[in-house]
């Protein structure tokens, strides 16, 4: 069963421009966003059911030019939409990232040693682990007695927990910079 939120997903995928733009402000969290985007599909292709409408774009290369052309015409709308659905996830994102310092704050604050001492203990045993695993299996290896060293998999596990104390930030967030 398709909706509205599957066209803006296939728009994104296959639009370019306007139409990746409109794609974006209907996936986003915007009722009247995705109404607006939803109306000019509905002009576009002469359907309202969503999965016709979408069966349409697919089919009828023709229906995403006249998409096109009246995204176009509604360019201020769309981009208005468009403007509030970024606000919004940027707030989200805000949100989150304060949430969880105020979670690691009020731990490191906390008046109960063990809360306190916990993630800087985890940490440490991450760090010791890392490096004592790293130092065994590249010792073993070198002695010709393992026939592969330290697996990047397996660091990557054991690292974790001290990277993320010493505040990395995870991959998406860096790749999308």
């Amino acid at each position: 069963m398709s909706t509205w939120d599957s066209i803006g997903g296939w728009l994104k995928d296959n639009g370019t421009g306007l139409l990746k733009v409109a794609g974006a402000v209907v996936t986003g969290n915007v009722p009247a966003g995705i109404a607006a985007v939803a109306s000019m599909v509905s002009e576009a292709t002469g359907e309202t059911n969503p999965n016709k409408a979408l069966a349409s774009l697919q089919n009828n290369p023709e229906l995403m030019v006249k998409l096109e052309e009246i995204i176009k015409r509604n360019e201020q709308s769309i981009r208005e939409h468009h403007r509030e659905v970024l606000k919004m996830e940027l707030e989200d994102d805000q949100k989150a990232h304060e949430q969880q310092q105020l979670t690691i704050r009020n731990g490191d604050n906390a008046n109960d040693e063990y809360v306190r001492r916990t993630r800087p203990w985890a940490a440490r045993l991450s760090l010791y682990a890392t490096v004592g695993y790293t130092s065994v299996v590249e010792f073993c290896y070198g002695m010709g007695w393992f026939t592969a060293g330290a697996s990047w998999e397996i660091l990557t596990v054991l690292s974790a927990p001290i990277v993320a104390y010493m505040g990395a930030r995870t991959f998406d967030k860096l790749k999308s910079k």
